[in-house]
């Protein structure tokens, strides 16, 4: 990644600023293994818990109560008579980005409590816990069964102290040699500054924490255990992974998760399947970008028929819209609103196409005179500010946005979902990252 170290150095500055002046968040740090069935979490006092998104029998579901809902506590240092939790000092990965979690706490006996815990394997947490008067260590069996009910009738489990750390120091061996090994193409992909580094194995190794008998899903908690399918579903999910590994060395391992996707999710008319129409078009077109990437000629060959059917649809969606562009559901949070000519899956449709019919000149020749006039008319919506040229995130938005923070719903009946806030995080990110976008627009 070839990044200018001036802005490396900035970026190293800033976030050296930034962590000066921002408490230590109150977050979740994920662990497991890529074959362990769950992913449990750890939180800034070192409690480690299983949670999903789950409501209990004799409840009614709620959509901001039951996003998640721990089922056991597989571990919690204040019952190892080390003093009750006082304050957060640190919580990070080990090494900076490996998947065991290392932190730091004070507690009303110690100033500085150190626990590291991982999974080793399928079925074990181990943790060892380090203070002044010494150090202790513990295994936690985390349980086979894969229903989240089942989870939820069990009794927490009772933590096995070890006699000593042989156990805890193999299974980090091992963790560490796994990662090494798996990662070996990556290091020499990634940039120079230690901050980045440990930031792209970070969020590679969690994402392939997340798989479960062979299928990548949507995060650990919330959506793991989603409806259905719809844990696998996600595109966002498949496609980003996919992507980094392309970009960074990780193709043959990337294939059997892209190959299950498509087997799984993709229609005979071509539709990526996820909640009825939750796929926004420029997934579709991501599709397209991604597998076009792909340089394993017996993967294309395999597939070629599949993603032709998603290139084949979207061709045809072009020309239904005569000389305007393509209205769809831009993210699968607002299916339920009416269609919109959004740019960001315009731009995306673009690309995917001019990428998947690159060597076809009629076809191409539609997809260039598509992405051509998707831009026209991007430019065309832009309205001028005091601030500057607002883009708007669809040619039919005429009013700027004071603020991204601005509640606007994205129909009248909508009181969750706000434009505004969907275009910073999700719809301008895609029409940049299109590259399909001049200068003075993006």
């Amino acid at each position: 990644m070839n990044i200018p170290e001036e802005l490396l150095k900035m970026l190293e500055t800033g976030w050296r600023s930034l962590c000066a002046v921002v408490p230590l968040p109150n977050s979740f740090d994920l662990l497991g293994a890529e074959t362990s069935p769950w992913k449990p979490l750890v939180n800034e006092k070192g409690v480690i818990t299983i949670e999903t998104q789950f409501t209990p029998p004799g409840m009614q579901p709620d959509v901001f109560a039951g996003v998640r809902r721990t089922l056991l506590t597989l571990f919690a240092p204040e019952n190892c008579g080390l003093g009750a939790f006082v304050a957060p000092i640190s919580h990070e990965c080990l090494d900076g980005w490996l998947p065991a979690t290392s932190l730091h706490f004070r507690t009303s006996r110690f100033s500085d409590l150190h626990e590291l815990a991982f999974v080793d394997g399928d079925n074990s947490l181990l943790v060892r816990l380090k203070a002044d008067a010494g150090t202790i260590y513990y295994r936690v069996a985390i349980p086979a069964e894969t229903e989240a009910s089942r989870l939820w009738d069990m009794p927490d489990p009772q933590p096995e102290r070890l006699p000593d750390g042989e156990r805890f120091d193999t299974g980090l061996a091992r963790l560490r040699q796994h990662w090494m090994t798996e990662f070996a193409p990556v290091f020499s992909r990634l940039p120079s500054s230690p901050l980045l580094r440990n930031a792209v194995l970070a969020a590679l190794a969690k994402s392939f924490l997340t798989q479960y008998d062979g299928g990548l899903r949507y995060g650990a908690t919330r959506y793991y255990c989603d409806d259905g399918p719809c844990a696998e579903s996600f595109p966002p999910t498949i496609l980003t992974l996919v992507s980094a590994c392309l970009h960074y060395g990780l193709e043959k391992k990337a294939l059997p998760f892209l190959g299950r996707f498509l087997d799984s999710f993709v229609s005979e008319k071509g539709e990526l399947l996820h909640r009825g129409n939750g796929a926004s078009l420029s997934e579709h077109g991501m599709l397209l970008d991604v597998f076009g990437q792909i340089t394993d000629a017996d993967f294309r060959r395999k597939y070629s028929a599949t993603v032709g059917r998603v290139a084949e649809r979207l061709l045809r969606l072009v020309q239904e819209a005569g000389h305007g562009l393509i209205a769809c559901c831009p993210e699968d949070d607002v299916r339920a609103c009416p269609p919109r000519q959004w740019f960001s899956c315009n731009l995306w449709v673009s690309r995917g196409l001019l990428g998947h019919f690159r060597d076809d000149a009629a076809e191409s020749t539609v997809a260039r005179e598509f992405a051509e006039r998707t831009v026209r008319i991007c430019r065309e919506s832009a309205i001028a500010t005091k601030d500057g040229l607002f883009v708007p995130p669809s040619p039919d938005w005429r009013e700027p946005f004071a603020d991204m923070n601005d509640f606007v719903p994205f129909m009248p009946t909508d009181d969750i979902h706000s434009v505004a806030s969907y275009t910073n995080y999700r719809f301008y990110p895609e029409m940049l990252s299109s590259g399909l976008l001049p200068s003075d627009l993006a």
